[in-house]
């Protein structure tokens, strides 16, 4: 793996804070031990036997509040992006930002560091609405797996996800793209009301988990861009990331904790939404069933221990360089969401998924204080103005529905 990440590697989480909140709240929390210990946190590139591991450099000190001030009307567009060297410098940075009469707090991190379960976790550490993280929760011990099931793991998992191969992967991005891309953030909020009634559509249709409801809404959108371009569609393939923690546990804050589980709809699928999520949901039970995430996981394994271009080998080589259709994640419920007068009380959350320039299409779903919020991270070259608004329009009704 390579040693320098890119911006299409960070993870970003914007939190809009009452105005007259205390720096030095934050500071204290960033000169804690736990926090110093993440913060001194490098990634040490071992092939072969040993593999990569974590290593702590005690003198690397403590993480600085940086201070923004953005006079742009458009405050998503404008928020600081860096690239994080993973043996060298800083894993995660923290900024205070002043838009117009707001304050915001922003967690910046290389995506090895943590996920969006872990960032949170911090992000709940650092406003002191959590007091302490143990670092026994925050540094675990990882399962070992031995190399021969590690690659039989990657075998499979490759041969399942390449057993279409055939099969086009088709995106909305335009080409030739700009260079370089011009990337934008958008979201969009519902009402409690509104939320309440995407609920009760999604239970009608499935029963547990509402994220197949979601993708098949944004998979119908999507599609239906497609045709009114006259794109000569074919099929959508679709990676979602999935929580590899044990239920009710938060191990391991440190370290991504996601393995993926891979979803594909051909043209002839999309007779009805209700078809659409059984489709979906039946893939997902069957990827469960052949213990898919595991087999991604022992693939991960692989790769610790192999350069970075065996690893686009196996995932892009046969797809010609495509690896999605579009990118999704459903971050669920945040618990980041407690009011006292003991921490910082923050009014708004917002997930920034990484600017990943090729599909050129993010779409994340959260909730926060009983709202759902979709947060779409797009190229220029991937949807117009116009097409953002049908989007926006069209997904509202599919979620909604009748309800």
């Amino acid at each position: 793996m390579k040693a320098y990440g890119s911006p299409g590697n960070i993870g970003r989480i914007l939190l809009e804070v009452k105005g007259d909140f205390l720096p030095s709240l934050l500071e204290n929390k960033l000169n804690s031990q736990i926090a110093k210990e993440i913060y001194q946190l490098r990634y040490r590139y071992r092939w072969l036997r040993e593999g990569s591991y974590w290593v702590n450099e005690q003198h690397g000190g403590s993480c600085n509040l940086a201070r923004h001030v953005i006079k742009q009307e458009k405050l998503l567009d404008h928020l600081p992006l860096s690239e994080f060297d993973l043996q060298k410098s800083k894993l995660y940075k923290l900024y205070w930002i002043s838009h117009k009469d707001k304050q915001y707090i922003m967690l910046a991190w290389h995506h090895l560091l943590f996920d969006a379960r872990g960032a949170e976790h911090f992000i709940k550490f650092l406003a002191g609405v959590i007091d302490e993280i143990d670092p026994a929760e925050c540094f675990p011990t990882f399962q070992k797996i031995a190399v021969k099931d590690a690659m039989l793991g990657a075998r499979d998992f490759k041969a399942y996800l390449m057993r279409e191969k055939g099969l086009p992967i088709d995106t909305l991005i335009r080409t030739p793209m700009a260079n370089p891309p011009v990337i934008r953030y958008k979201t969009i909020l519902f009402s409690e009301t509104d939320t309440q009634a995407i609920h009760e559509h999604a239970s009608s249709l499935i029963r547990l988990m509402k994220s197949p409801f979601y993708l098949a809404c944004c998979a119908t959108v999507v599609r239906s861009i497609m045709e009114k371009r006259k794109i000569d569609f074919t099929s959508l393939l679709m990676p979602v990331p999935q929580d590899q923690r044990k239920r009710g546990s938060i191990k391991p804050l440190v370290g991504n904790s996601i393995s993926y589980l891979f979803f594909r709809l051909k043209k002839e699928e999309f007779d009805s939404l209700e078809a659409t999520v059984k489709n979906l949901s039946a893939q997902m039970m069957e990827q469960v069933k052949i213990k898919l995430p595991a087999k991604y996981a022992g693939m991960m394994h692989v790769f610790k221990r192999t350069p970075l271009s065996f690893y686009n080998y196996l995932t892009k080589g046969p797809t010609k360089g495509k690896f999605a259709s579009f990118f999704f994640s459903d971050t669920g419920l945040s618990t980041v969401d407690k009011v006292d007068d003991n921490h910082i009380d923050i009014l708004d959350m917002i997930h920034l998924p990484p600017p990943n320039t090729f599909p050129g299409l993010t779409i994340v779903f959260s909730q926060f204080l009983k709202r759902i919020k979709i947060t779409v991270c797009h190229t220029e070259d991937t949807l117009t103005t116009e097409e953002f608004d049908y989007f926006q329009d069209k997904i509202k009704e599919l979620l909604i529905g009748n309800f």
